[in-house]
């Protein structure tokens, strides 16, 4: 079984997979670089839950999740139990068949700024050993009330919104609405490709890229597909500034997955939100000047790569 939600009790308090990815990749998190355990949501439950492609600095088309351990059961008590007499055994296949439920919901809304957070503070948890830890928390993490978990659908994790984009059967999509800024549509139509980008702004856009390259330590994103203006196509690219990469709170993450995917010999997808293409006019010494779309990223957090290519864990 999978789920969007556990509880962890070096948190004492509940999170979601993209927040427990955000702990372990930010540099400035008191968390950075530390697994966590994470355990079912039902209070009258508890059992471990193992994490699924968080921890992976690259990020694949494997929508990561928490999922039941194998050989694993839910207490009879517990909100997620499931009745296993109709199986002979707990097998692998069973398993599979089991951990394909989950409850999903789409998200409303992509906060393109993360919520402020709050002073940390340290709080206490009772471990298993009757002995209690200190651990700095920030103070926005998800309460822990079943209500929140069941009405907030905010999230200001660009990579949900792609997972659910990628994941979702586009009539799902079409059915619900998804508000980026102060325009809302429906979901589906909040994406669009980059060669159509000057249909519209405030959306999120994408395409597939045709080279990611570093010049000394600043890197360049060329997509495949052009756009037009007065009949002639019209190169797209993201320039991506060393200043930009140093001052990110994720930077090792991120050069990471850059200079793993500078190498990459399969198709890669780049989608980035709260930007849009500037037209520029590029001068050269004794050769005729061209133009090209500049992509303007300030915010990293509105950047992410994708490639199709599945893991097991």
């Amino acid at each position: 079984m999978k789920f969007e939600e556990a509880y962890s009790s070096e948190l004492n308090d509940y999170l979601t997979p993209y927040e427990a990815r955000d702990l372990y990749f930010n540099e400035e998190s008191d968390f950075h670089s530390e697994k966590l355990s994470f355990n079912c949501p039902s209070e009258k439950c508890r059992i471990p839950l193992t994490p699924v492609a968080i921890y992976r600095p690259d990020k694949t088309k494997t929508k990561i999740h928490f999922r039941t351990k194998v050989k694993e059961i839910h207490l009879s008590e517990c909100e997620y139990y499931y009745d296993l007499t109709e199986y002979n055994e707990i097998s692998e296949k069973n398993n599979k068949v089991l951990n394909q439920q989950k409850n999903t919901l789409l998200p409303t809304e992509l906060q393109l700024e993360k919520p402020i957070r709050k002073k940390s503070e340290y709080i206490k948890a009772e471990n298993s050993e009757k002995t209690f830890v200190e651990k700095k928390v920030n103070l926005n993490l998800i309460n822990a009330t079943n209500s929140r978990r069941k009405t907030n659908s905010k999230t200001p994790y660009l990579e949900h919104i792609i997972d659910c984009y990628e994941g979702f059967p586009e009539k799902e999509l079409k059915n619900h609405s998804l508000t980026i800024g102060t325009k809302t549509k429906k979901f589906f139509y909040c994406f669009k490709k980059i060669e159509y980008f000057q249909d519209e702004t405030g959306l999120i856009y994408w395409g597939e890229i045709k080279n990611l390259k570093k010049y000394g330590e600043n890197y360049r994103i060329d997509f495949i597909k052009k756009a037009w203006v007065n009949k002639k196509p019209i190169a797209i690219c993201i320039y991506i500034k060393s200043e930009t990469i140093n001052a990110y709170n994720k930077k090792e993450q991120f050069l990471s997955v850059l200079d793993y995917l500078t190498t990459f010999k399969d198709n890669i997808r780049c989608y980035f939100v709260a930007s849009y293409p500037e037209l520029k006019t590029i001068k050269r010494d004794n050769k005729a000047p061209f133009n090209t779309f500049d992509v303007k990223i300030e915010n990293l957090e509105h950047l992410v790569f994708r490639f199709d290519k599945e893991i097991e864990e």
